[in-house]
């Protein structure tokens, strides 16, 4: 048997030069040195956290495509959570919503001036809120919008959450910007939650009516909405925002497979008569004459349902809308509601095919194509 013969100091040489390369690499690697200059953390980290920890500051110094995981237990929040590096991700490490619950209030009883304003904010694009409770705001529990001199605001994806008693809108979406250089915020997902008032008393109340509301989407393309339940969104019969609504020149919107209760109001596309102040603009769409507020998009599959004494408005409303289909919904009010399905505005052209409602359509201006709804059940008008 013949041993090879070892060249020593060329053997050596050569691991050291590797050593070099690898120690070079590591030190000028550019983004973790700019992790490093930011006070962030390197890229793809896993920061593990608990109640105590400071959620607010770690989210503040968490690097692109990290993730920040929970363990169980009650974080309370007395400033907002701000989401801003793509790719974030803030899930619970259980994968259990209801055993992590971020939470707004900071004193008893519960007022809307006992809450943090907003408790998490989202500025980045391809962030992801997943697993855990929020709840307890003065405003939003879930607020995403756009920094006014950054950019778009991209596939935010938010699931399997449970999000509850607000001041205001549960969770918020807006674009953000200045005339002519606005942000918007696109092709985001709301999927597998429970979006829930338990105690009604924080809601701001105006006059007669309750600026408060499910979610709250303006101005923004694409986005779907599934498989989610949305409770009490109701407050003593007083006039209040949708369970779910999409306006302000929304598109493309997808509403399918939510079961809808309680709520004052059930779906919402379209809303506005005259343009805002956002100014979008879609170049593949012209309004001809006169403003559109939703663009295509389709409401459908849906269950929306409401028992004796929790008014019903209206279960999907169409409010200066074209190229919207409404297909496959069942809506039953045990109280007579203003209408189940109503669509209105002198610009306004759907499809409404396919339901099952309890009370009629309604028609207050703009055209339809009305097929196969099927009235389910019967009550006399109250």
């Amino acid at each position: 048997m013949t041993i090879p013969l070892v060249n020593l100091p060329r053997d050596l040489e050569y691991t050291r030069l590797l050593f070099l390369i690898l120690l070079l690499a590591l030190t000028l690697c550019p983004v973790n040195a700019l992790a490093r200059e930011m006070n962030l953390d390197a890229e793809g980290t896993i920061i593990r956290l608990a109640p105590g920890d400071d959620l607010t500051a770690a989210a503040g110094r968490a690097g692109k495509g990290s993730t920040l995981l929970l363990a169980d237990g009650h974080y309370r929040i007395d400033r907002p959570v701000i989401l801003r590096q793509p790719g974030l991700t803030l899930r619970s490490a259980s994968g259990n919503r209801e055993k992590v619950i971020i939470d707004g209030q900071q004193r008893e009883p519960l007022t809307r001036e006992n809450c943090t304003n907003e408790l998490l904010v989202v500025r980045g694009s391809d962030v992801t809120i997943a697993d855990l409770s929020v709840r307890h705001a003065r405003d939003h529990a879930i607020h995403i919008a756009p920094e006014k001199t950054g950019g778009d605001v991209l596939r935010v994806r938010m699931t399997n959450l449970h999000v509850s008693d607000t001041g205001q809108q549960l969770i918020k979406v807006n674009p953000a910007g200045t005339p002519g250089a606005m942000h918007w915020v696109d092709y985001g997902v709301l999927e597998n939650s429970l979006i829930e008032f338990v105690d009604n008393s924080i809601m701001e109340r105006k006059g007669e009516m309750f600026y408060t509301g499910g979610l709250d989407v303006h101005a923004a393309r694409g986005w779907r909405v599934s498989g989610n339940t949305f409770r009490n969104i109701q407050n003593g019969g007083r006039l209040m925002e949708h369970a779910i609504h999409f306006w302000s020149h929304s598109r493309d919107t997808i509403v399918e497979g939510n079961r809808i209760v309680n709520c004052y109001r059930g779906i919402g596309f379209g809303m506005r008569t005259e343009a805002s102040n956002n100014g979008r603009i879609y170049p593949d769409f012209s309004t001809g004459e006169g403003y559109v507020d939703h663009i295509d998009g389709a409401i459908r599959n849906n269950i929306i349902s409401n028992d004796r004494g929790n008014h019903l408005e209206c279960g999907i409303e169409l409010m200066n809308v074209v190229g919207s289909k409404v297909y496959g919904n069942t809506i039953v009010s045990s109280d007579s509601p203003f209408s189940t399905i109503e669509y209105r505005g002198s610009r306004t052209s759907v499809v409404i095919k396919g339901n099952r409602v309890s009370h009629r359509l309604n028609r207050r201006g703009g055209v339809a194509v009305i097929d196969n709804n099927v009235v389910i059940n019967k009550y006399e008008n109250k």
